[in-house]
């Protein structure tokens, strides 16, 4: 008897399971979960843009006063439920410090058990926020922020995210199909979208056009890049100790296996390089030059006199742009933010129409992409930041607390080169928390002082490496 009785509780078990399986990846349409009262519930979205970002204001700010037109403003949740959208509620995570800690802890919980926010937006990269508002002396104090997703790659191999393509089909806000194709391919997994990037960037380095050309071949090396010139030699240096510096192997991280996609011997070498080439470029005559995230406002810096000399860069005759190599060859662009649906939520057309107006062309030039890209990123949305289509940032407000607007935009000959450089990126990938470890070691090598001890930094950074990637 005891067979035939475990075999009904299977066959029950399997019964039970079987409408959640159903209801998960069911494409009829969803229903609005309902609150006590009977009314359907705002759709819960996620907003985490504030540490990464390049202004002094919070996201809360920007999207309390979104324009519409030259002479109307209104908030963002308004302009979506005028555009047919659902009612929203806006949820904004703790900055830094423990309470952020306990607020991820939590989230994670929470979206492991089945539930959790409907659509994330999120910042893509670990990073260190500088409190400001709470200088001591001259010192202000600093703090590592995680992102919600520390291995967005993986949390799409384990499904945590609503797949996309069937959805993208019908779309009636965004143009798939002039969202940069190798970025967005950085969201896909096995075929299927589950993420969508919604800003990326590439570290490089800006000389006048006048005074050194650079063509930008896919295939050139870091270590060609260090027998080129002075001027490619310097550029590959830049960046090195930057959370991004992750681009400097293709691929980083094997998510098939868990581990590093590089050998510590690989490593040792190029960071035993690294620091030779610092050493190398130092005096050598060069022209003038800026550093920057390709994307909106990047142009700007050559006009800050504490950077660059401005007299040195006509923008109307354009800029020399140099992204930085791989061991391995090409360049990669890194993906700044994202927008994805939880797989938990019981209102995926809701989160969807969320989703599909978030990455129309009407957001991606308005002051919320602003907010996000300002001297970050580029928006995806290719054809923007030009003198027909500019980008919009909000620049405070007024003293009657009214915001103030701003439109940015490339002059045409640096937006061609925009465009060639663009077109030229061999891959995208994540900054996880294993990029800032590589950056770590690279800022100790570089930069500590007294006798040390390469070989033996380099190994304990990889082994940390590693163990990151086995828990990822």
């Amino acid at each position: 008897m005891k067979p035939k009785l475990s075999l009904c509780l299977l066959l029950c078990l399997m019964l039970l399971c079987l409408p959640a399986c159903q209801e998960k990846n069911s494409s009829a349409p969803s229903q609005p979960a309902a609150s006590q009262t009977g009314e359907a519930e705002p759709l819960r979205v996620l907003v985490d843009f504030d540490y990464s970002s390049g202004t002094s204001m919070k996201i809360s700010e920007v999207f309390s006063k979104m324009t519409v037109d030259s002479t109307k403003v209104k908030g963002f949740t308004r302009i979506l439920k005028d555009k047919g959208g659902p009612a929203v509620k806006l949820e904004y995570p703790p900055l830094y410090g423990e309470e952020r800690d306990t607020y991820l802890t939590n989230l994670r919980v929470e979206i492991m058990s089945g539930a959790g926010p409907d659509v994330f937006l999120c910042t893509a990269y670990p990073s260190i926020y500088t409190d400001f508002g709470n200088i001591s002396g001259s010192v202000a104090p600093s703090y590592d922020v995680e992102p919600v997703f520390k291995f967005p790659t993986k949390a799409m191999q384990n499904q945590v995210f609503l797949p996309l393509n069937q959805r993208i089909e019908n779309a009636q806000f965004m143009e798939f199909d002039k969202l940069t194709p190798m970025v967005m391919e950085a969201g896909r997994y096995e075929g299927e979208q589950y993420l969508m990037p919604t800003g990326y960037l590439l570290p490089v380095t800006c000389y006048p056009k006048s005074d050194f050309s650079f063509d930008c071949p896919k295939d050139m090396t870091w270590q060609e890049m260090g027998e080129a010139g002075p001027e490619l030699a310097l550029a590959s240096t830049t960046y090195a100790s930057s959370v991004w510096c992750g681009f400097l192997f293709n691929p980083f991280v094997d998510y098939e296996k868990d581990e590093p996609a590089f050998t510590e011997e690989e490593l040792l070498d190029l960071v035993r390089e690294m620091k030779g080439r610092v050493a190398s470029v130092k005096g050598q005559a060069l022209p003038e030059y800026f550093l920057a995230c390709l994307g909106m406002g990047f142009s700007d810096l050559s006009k800050e006199e504490t950077l660059v000399d401005p007299e040195a860069f006509d923008l109307d005759e354009g800029l020399t742009v140099v992204p930085v190599y791989s061991a391995d060859g090409g360049y990669q662009a890194v993906v700044a933010t994202f927008a994805a649906i939880n797989a938990n939520t019981r209102q995926p057309d809701e989160a969807f129409f969320f989703l599909d107006y978030w990455l129309s062309e009407e957001c991606q030039s308005s002051a919320a992409y602003g907010y996000m890209n300002w001297q970050q990123a580029a928006p995806t949305m290719e054809g923007l930041m030009t003198s027909e289509k500019p980008c919009t940032y909000m620049d405070g407000t007024d003293m009657q607390n009214r915001p103030i607007f701003r439109h940015w935009r490339m002059t045409d000959a640096v937006y061609e080169e925009f465009c060639r450089v663009r077109e030229n990126i061999s891959s995208v990938h994540f900054a996880t928390p294993i990029d800032r470890e590589l950056s770590f070691l690279m800022g100790d090598v570089l930069y500590g002082e007294g006798d040390l001890d390469v070989e033996k930094l380099t190994h304990e950074a990889y082994m940390r490496m590693k163990m990151m990637a086995a828990e990822s």
